[in-house]
């Protein structure tokens, strides 16, 4: 058998595909490449089936946990923990997806070496990933071929350092910028409340937007809520936060509000901050060896994510924060100090310098959203957890989240306590319908990830382009609007009548019109859940399911093609009011316990 390896279109050569007995196995999916194995007529193999058939999803989860709890051991450094390879986050890395991928391919390759039938096996894959693939077959004493295209490489390479001199200029340029405004608007104000600065103040780190003031200026946490106001009458307060939005209408709002004290974290930054992280980061450039997963070298794969990762804006970004947290103790040595907590790189980076630099300071991370099944960037092996830069308790949302991280997570139910639900005021004011809806009226739920709206609207279209009697709503996410990712959607929404895009202000307005949500990662299903509607989880051939619902059962449905859909619509519909309500209570309780309300006493955690 002779295998033939390749990353990109042009390396592939009709000439190679003559004989009978062509494999081939694709696992970048590009449309050049889709287009060549359809002219040639090639069999491809598909590995989405075989990867669940190498023992199981949790099978693969427990090795890589452990794979990246290995590299961190060796590793635990601050210049690892910036990355999001090392935070196992599926959003900014494909490190468990490419390694799963691998691992599948491995074993196909061995079932084909016994087949007499397969004369070329044509592989095309990421870099990294034929990396890995050639010290494999290398190991394993079998021919290949890596088919190189000099043209390609060079304008790859060429690319790849573009964006790596770009994106650092974006970067410098862009935090001086901020570190400018923030001086100008607020520089005189900041220094006033800083000149006698409180003893043993408490300090959240926080995001702030636009929506976070209200129209006579005063500030509402988005993700504390009114954790803040609390703590401010126990404690001295400080808020610092990183800004989303309009950097210099965010600056001025701040400079028109009082009721607490708000500093951008730009202003603990100096104009050297970007050049030297930059200067750092290049010095300290983490390249693994050799790195075993399930007895396979697939440092070419880990190694290929963090090159992307150092020809971007986040790894700086995370990094930064290292002299935040510096310059931010000469100013401010916080008794508490307080932040979101998703295991996010520049979270650990800010754990890091705080127990350097400042020992005695108390250090807290909410657990703020949901927890998915395989939430892999919050879960830990035991064993790594004394390796992993950790706060020194983690509060959540309610027991359900609580019992995932100690059962599935690895936490050690000694530093995991149940608070509330800060962000989710609103659920607990929302009254459960007292009848079954009929609205006839599905609503859509797009994430903030383009990959992900695409997928999900381009699904709903396929399931209910031809089913009249409902209407279909897209509720786009606040952080990707429908024009951003609407040109790569296989239908116009025009062309479909009883489809549109809501043009709502609220979440509530589109709720109260709707009887269904479809949804995949988005935490409007839990508020949809809690208003009474159904919920439909599209579980679309993932590798790690996203649902944040996953415990529930009670108004809720999975599916995984178009025709459950519609299936899923008619049981819907042909319910009783006495069956609802059933439903409707069950689910109820689950929520009551996924969020614990907000109380006096349930707010007290975060100063104990």
């Amino acid at each position: 058998m002779k295998i033939l390896l390749a990353s990109s279109s042009r390396e592939l050569d009709e000439k190679d595909y003559g004989l009978p007995g062509c494999f081939f196995i694709d696992l970048i999916r590009d449309e050049k490449i889709r287009s060549f194995i359809k002219k040639t007529g090639v069999k491809e193999i598909d590995l989405s089936g075989k990867i669940q058939e190498t023992g199981g999803v949790q099978v693969l989860v427990d090795e890589y946990l452990k794979l990246m709890s290995r590299i961190s051991e060796e590793n635990n450094n601050i210049f690892w923990w910036s990355t999001f390879t090392s935070s196992k986050n599926r959003f900014m890395t494909n490190t468990f997806v490419n390694l799963c991928s691998f691992h599948a391919l491995t074993g196909e390759i061995e079932e084909l070496t016994e087949n007499s039938d397969c004369q070329i096996l044509t592989i095309t894959a990421t870099p990294g990933i034929l990396q890995s693939v050639s010290v494999y077959l290398n190991r394993k004493g079998i021919p290949y071929e890596y088919k190189y295209d000099k043209s390609s490489i060079i304008r790859r390479d060429l690319l790849y350092l573009w964006n790596c001199v770009k994106n650092s200029a974006i970067f410098t340029f862009l935090t001086w910028q901020r570190i400018f405004t923030c001086r100008m608007r607020l520089g005189k104000k900041i220094k006033r409340s800083l000149e006698n600065p409180p003893d043993d103040p408490y300090v959240i780190r926080t995001w702030i937007y636009e929506r976070s003031f209200t129209d006579e200026n005063e500030y509402r946490d988005s993700f504390f809520g009114v954790l803040p106001e609390h703590i401010s009458k126990k404690q001295p307060l400080i808020l610092i936060g990183g800004i989303i939005g309009d950097y210099k209408a965010i600056c001025n709002k701040i400079r028109e509000s009082d009721n607490f004290t708000i500093i951008p974290q730009e202003f603990f930054l100096g104009y050297k901050s970007p050049v030297k992280t930059l200067f750092s980061l290049r010095k300290n450039r983490i390249m693994l060896k050799e790195t075993l997963f399930f007895g396979n070298d697939v440092s070419g794969i880990i190694n290929h994510e963090l090159s992307l990762e150092y020809s971007d804006r986040t790894l700086p970004e995370s990094f930064q924060f290292s002299y935040f947290i510096e310059n931010m103790l000469m100013k401010i040595p916080p008794a508490d100090f307080l932040t979101t907590y998703e295991n996010n790189p520049w979270e650990k980076v800010c754990f890091i310098r705080l127990k350097e630099l400042s020992g005695k300071t108390r250090i807290t991370g909410y657990q703020h959203s949901v927890v998915s099944k395989y939430s892999l960037n919050m879960f830990f092996p035991k064993e790594s957890l004394s390796t992993t830069p950790r706060p020194d308790k983690v509060i959540t949302v309610g027991n359900i989240t609580r019992d995932i991280l100690i059962d599935m997570g690895g936490y050690d139910e000694s530093m995991v306590f149940s608070g509330c639900g800060l962000r989710f005021m609103h659920l607990f004011n929302i009254e459960r319908r007292s009848t079954k809806p009929e609205f006839k009226t599905i609503l859509v739920t797009p994430e903030g990830i383009p990959e992900e709206s695409i997928k999900i609207c381009n699904f709903v279209y396929e399931a209910l382009k031809d089913v009249t009697g409902v209407k279909v709503i897209i509720r786009a996410h606040p952080a990707l609007p429908y024009e951003k990712f609407a040109k790569d959607l296989v239908f116009r929404i025009d062309s479909v009548p009883h489809f549109e895009i809501s043009d709502k202000p609220s979440v509530m307005d589109d709720l109260n019109r709707s009887d269904i949500v479809i949804y995949r990662g988005s935490t409007l299903a839990l508020e949809a859940v809690k208003t009474g509607l159904y919920a439909i989880y599209l579980h679309l051939g993932d590798l790690i399911p996203v649902d944040p619902l996953f415990g529930l059962s009670a108004l809720k449905y999975t599916i995984k093609n178009p025709e459950e859909v519609k299936k899923a619509l008619n049981s819907v519909y042909s319910k009783n009011t006495s069956e609802y309500l059933k439903e409707a209570d069950e689910a109820s309780s689950y929520l009551d316990d996924y969020f614990h309300k907000i109380t006096e006493d349930n707010m007290d955690i975060f100063l104990n």
